[in-house]
Formats: structure tokens, sequence, C-alpha cells
């Protein structure tokens, strides 16, 4: 038996509890939910969220909503900041593991805290899709996998009282599957030791080359991989002659220690080096199918504004099978793919969940309306209570459900996350009085680039609105992989707001519906405003 073969199994073996458990919930979904709520209820009763809200007179889902208000991250940020300055009992009785940082709607970033008991509800996510997908591709077993999961940091961090902030390691995200897969990575976490991105890529590339048993892919973004994989004619020599000698020489020198680490995981293979030379003279599609022939599936996000990049990324590896992501947030596992099943299924056992519709009304998850959109609320082990995710959905039935987008104004084509609230705090900063039309749009520019673009009538600083943007923890991490350009500004005459509002009808939109915005999240205005 091979090792990928007996770590995926035993992986796959240990989902199995968490799985029957999931199925065996869908036979009462209102009470396996009122149930998980009640249980976070009673165990944080004491905590100072806790007694703030009465939590102890709290015997219902009902009592819950009529004593516990809606909620954004604003309201729990000062909760939180206690919680950096080393505070217990705040949101959870249980202790904070670490602070895990995601992009606010109208802050910069935001750190959500971790718990064990939420590592283990994001694992109840997990378990069944784990199940269902072994189930049905069990040649995904046999090979080796490419995971990765969490934003590159190279420096760990910490609160003024001693919370770590980030993972340490990519795969403890997956918790207990995460051991596992350490085992049957492709591409070992050591390149997360490279703050160079060229290096980073180059690493990566190589591993990738290196595996002839490479099974499955799985990234958020998919364009992260399709930058990935347009890297590979630019440094294809190079790559080549290191795969033949085992060696690495990466775009930029580095460290002896980082080097010599990487080197120790890698074999000289002159026969795996000239099919790949060989591969190199086909189109993209042809190549990737003959230096990867067994790659059986390729998981990322493929809904709302990935779905291009999806689609792109689909056109480089036509050969795997693409399989969109269920919705998963830094702060809660919401659901995941069912093979054969429009949308995803809830994960009903992870957190609490709330609905509300287009009329206000909140439903819970055995309310849900097919075709209806919603918007999302969870309760999770993590010490967020009718948190607003501010994430859109369509219920597909069945407790099934698709990302639409954002319901809140975020731009989001590569993972940035780019708030209104953000854009509004930038402007004041940039502005000691801001000028009567300006809009920052997402623009495609002739060499491909996709830069944030502020069209204003008064100049500012094109390196101070990058600064300002770069605050934003994914803005900057998009930035450090270049799936985004450096941002830039122009001005644009006193018939801008014609021209704004003109663009707006062309795509679409009543001349009377047309709201003022200084995020238009779209983007494609260039052409207009510069006529």
């Amino acid at each position: 038996m091979s090792l990928p073969f007996f770590a995926n199994s035993l992986w796959y073996a240990s989902t199995w509890s968490d799985a029957w458990q999931h199925h065996q919930a869908l036979r009462n979904v209102a009470q396996t939910q009122e149930k998980l709520l009640l249980s976070m209820i009673r165990a944080n009763e004491k905590t100072v969220f806790g007694r703030e809200h009465s939590f102890e007179k709290i015997q219902s889902a009902q009592d819950f909503q009529k004593t516990v208000p809606l909620m954004d991250y604003d309201d729990y940020a000062p909760y939180i900041e206690r919680i950096k300055q080393g505070e217990q009992n705040i949101l959870t009785q249980e202790a904070i593991t670490l602070l895990e940082p995601t992009s606010g709607s109208t802050s910069a970033t935001k750190l959500i805290p971790y718990t064990a008991s939420l590592k283990q509800q994001f694992n109840r996510g997990i378990a069944p899709w784990i199940t269902n997908l072994f189930t049905h591709y069990p040649h995904l077993m046999r090979g080796q996998a490419y995971w990765s999961v969490s934003p590159i940091d190279s420096q760990k961090r910490y609160t003024e009282g001693g919370i770590p902030i980030g993972f340490d390691d990519d795969t403890d995200y997956l918790g207990s599957g995460g051991f596992l897969l350490k085992r049957i990575l492709a591409v070992p976490n050591i390149v997360k030791l490279m703050s160079n991105m060229d290096n980073f890529r180059y690493v990566s590339l190589l591993f990738l080359l290196h595996s002839e048993n490479l099974r499955l892919i799985s990234v958020w973004n998919p364009s992260f991989m399709t930058i990935l994989l347009e890297h590979l004619p630019q440094w294809s020599e190079q790559l080549v002659r290191d795969i033949a000698d085992g060696t690495v020489t990466p775009p930029a020198e580095l460290e002896n220690a980082v080097k010599s680490a990487i080197e120790s995981q890698l074999k000289a293979n002159p026969e795996r080096a000239k099919v790949i030379e060989s591969a190199l003279s086909h189109d993209a599609a042809t190549c990737h199918r003959m230096i990867w022939d067994k790659l059986g599936l390729v998981s990322c996000w493929a809904d709302g504004e990935a779905r291009y990049q999806a689609e792109h990324l689909t056109r480089l590896l036509p050969h795997a099978t693409l399989q969109g992501k269920g919705l998963i947030a830094t702060e809660a596992f919401v659901s995941f793919p069912v093979i054969g099943s429009d949308g995803s299924q809830l994960a009903i056992r992870s957190h609490f969940l709330e609905f509300i519709s287009e009329s206000g009304k909140i439903h819970l998850a055995h309310q849900l309306i097919k075709g209806e959109q919603y918007q999302l609320v969870v309760t999770t082990g993590g010490g967020l209570y009718r948190y607003q995710l501010h994430d859109l959905v369509e219920s597909c039935g069945d407790l099934h459900i698709r990302f639409i987008g954002r319901s809140a104004n975020i731009s989001d084509h590569f993972g940035e996350k780019v708030s209104e609230g953000h854009v509004r705090a930038i402007l004041e900063a940039l502005y000691s009085e801001r000028p009567s039309f300006t809009v920052l749009s997402p623009e495609m520019y002739e060499d491909g680039t996709t830069a944030y673009t502020l069209f204003t009538e008064k100049s500012v600083s094109a390196e101070q609105l990058e600064a300002q943007l770069s605050e934003n923890y994914h803005y900057a991490y998009c930035r450090r992989l270049k799936q985004l350009a450096h941002a830039k500004v122009i001005v644009v005459d006193k018939n801008a707001p014609e021209r704004y509002l003109a663009a707006c009808v062309k795509r679409g939109q009543r001349s009377g519906d047309v709201k003022p915005t200084i995020l238009y999240k779209h983007g494609g205005l260039l052409p207009d405003m510069l006529d």
C-alpha cells in the first residue's frame, strides 16, 4: 500500500463518524440546529457577553433571537480588543487559541477568535465533504494533493496579550485531517518561508512538477492557480534543469538554511525532466495533461465573481473535474459540495444558521424557500453570536444553497474584499475636503492587469492610495500574489458624473435607480470615464 493511499484512507475513515451524524441530523434539522445553539449558550453563560445578553434565560431559538440583536464586526470589536489584551471569558469560556485575520466591512482588517470548539465545528463540515468526495472519486486517494489553504505569512505575530495571530501551518485549518495531509502534500509547507513571491511560485511549481502522481488540487481563489500555471513557460528551462539535477534555483537567492531544507526533499529525476520538457512544446492544456495525467479534481471557488476565473482554470486543466467549494468563511463553515447536487449542502452540525429574506424576515435552516435569496447570519463556537456575514445566497432546495455575492457593497474579484466602508475611510484620510465626484473601481488595463483605480476631480497620490488599500489584509495578499496591480489615480473632468450615469445605464440600470457610490465593484468604467 502506497503512503498517499494509506494516509488518505486513514483520513477517509476518520470522517465517517461525523459524516454519518450529519446524515442522521438531516432527518430533524430544526431540532439539530436548536440543540447546537443551546449547547453554545449553556457553555458561555458566564462570559462577559453571556451575562450582558442574559444567556441564562435563553431556552429556545426564539428566546435567542429576542435577546441577542443582529451584530456586525464593529459590535464585536470592543470584546475582541479585550481578548487581544489577554482577558479571559469575554466571548467564550473556552480559551482563544488564535486570532485569524480577514478583511472587514468598515475596518481594514478584522481578527476572528478561534477556539477548539470552532475548529471542531469546521471539522464537522469538512468530514461529510471528504466522505462524499472520496466515496465518489476513490482514485483521488491513490496520489498526492496540492492544498493551499491559509495566506502566506512568513513571520509569526502575537497580540499584546500573547494571543497568536494566524495559523502556524496551512493544514492546521483542516484540523485532524491536516496531520495526515502533511504526509502526502505535493508542495510542502516550507514554501511559506519564502517572502519573495517569485521564489514562492517557482518552488511551488518545482514541487508540483516533481509530482508524478498528483490527484487533487484544492485552492481558494482559482486565479491563485492560474497565475501559478502561467509562470511555467517563463521558468521552464531552469525548472527542467532543477528537476533533472534535484536542485532548486529560483529567480532570487534563497537563504542557505531554506535552500538546504528544500533540496533535502528533492531527488534528481532526469526521466521526469524529459517528460516535462516534451510536454512544454505543446499548448497549455495539453502540456498540463501530459505533466499531471492522473489529476482528477480541482476544488476552488466557482460562484459569484469567482466563476470567471474558474472557467479560465478549467481551460488550463480540462482533463480534471472542477468542483466548486461550498460557502466557507474565516468566521464559519456554512456549506460543502455534494457530488451530483445543485449548490452546496448546509453544514447543519457546524453552526447555528439564520437567513434574512429580502423582506427582512428571518428564517431558520429548515424554513428556506427554493429560489429565494437570503443574507447569512451565523452563531459559532468561536464566540460570534448572530454575526452577519454579509454573504448573499440563494436556496436551491433540500438544504442546498448557492453563493450569489456580497450583500454589502464589497468588491471581491480575487479575494481582496474591498468594502465601501473602508473606501470611505480611505477618502477621509486622503482628502481634507473631498471632491464631489470620487469613485474607486477595479479596472482591467490593456496589459491584462487589474488595478483599483480612483476616478476623482482632485488628484491625490497613488502611493498613498495604495498604502491605504494595503491596510486591508486580503488586498495586500492579492497584491503580493500579483493578482492586482498597483492602485492608480485618474483625474476626471466636470462631466464625470454624467459619464458615470451613462455608463451605469449602458450596463442595464435605469437612470432613476443609479445611486451615488464611492465603490463601483463591477469595474469596466475606464472607457466611459476617459471619453
